[in-house]
């Protein structure tokens, strides 16, 4: 069964975000000022156990407008969602699952309440991070051992 077979209404906490900080170092950033956020996002499988038949595959997404010495704290990376099955995700579901996300949170603006005011901004993917075993079904190509699987050049290698 994938979690994703159904699709879960968007709750209205994962539209609003309270920031705890210094809105100062926030609002500073170009694209905070055009009234976006930029986002990194990430994802990777995991097995919760060694002996475990099932893998994780989580979404993650760091703040690009946050200060870089803040922004990768445990505390400022937001896990947008999860896969949780026997296999690895397949890669179209899941990511479009995941852009539509991003499209209603955009199509509604993310509020953001801070200490004294509240803000509303749209989320702006800039780009993803990926491990090379991941990169692979999300690229819709062979893995990086295997035959033709080097996305910058066209030679098949070879596998042995």
């Amino acid at each position: 069964m994938h979690v994703l077979e159904q699709k879960p209404k968007l709750n209205a906490k994962l539209s609003t975000i309270k920031f705890i900080g210094n809105w100062s170092t926030l609002q500073l950033h170009p694209l905070t000022r055009k009234g976006e956020i930029g986002i990194v996002f990430n994802t990777d499988g995991v097995s919760p156990f060694k002996s475990s038949l099932t893998t994780i595959w989580p979404i993650f997404i760091s703040l690009i407008n946050l200060p870089p010495r803040v922004r990768s704290l445990k505390r400022n990376i937001i896990t947008c969602m999860f896969w949780f099955a026997k296999s690895k995700p397949q890669m179209s579901l899941f990511l479009n699952h995941f852009k539509e996300i991003l499209h209603k949170i955009n199509t509604t603006g993310l509020v953001v309440k801070m200490p004294t005011c509240t803000k509303t901004f749209s989320l702006k993917p800039l780009f993803g991070v990926f491990d090379l075993v991941a990169k692979a079904p999300i690229l819709n190509m062979n893995q990086f051992n295997g035959k033709n699987g080097c996305p910058s050049c066209l030679h098949p290698a070879q596998v042995h």
